[in-house]
């Protein structure tokens, strides 16, 4: 739950509207990932990156 002091200083941050965006972007990658583990997703095993620490090595 999200209390009134965070909310406050999120708006005071962000303001309103960035702060509906980030509550919303929190929410929805909870709910994603509640819904692949309901769904029995498996993790990837294989490392996709390898030993490149940048996009450009």
């Amino acid at each position: 739950m999200l209390d009134d002091a965070t909310l406050s200083q999120l708006v005071e941050r962000f303001g309103q509207t960035g702060s509906r965006k980030l509550v919303l972007i929190i929410g929805w990658f909870n709910l994603l990932s509640v819904f692949l583990n309901g769904c029995r997703v498996s993790m990837e095993t294989h490392d996709k990156i390898g030993r490149n620490t940048s996009p450009l090595g």
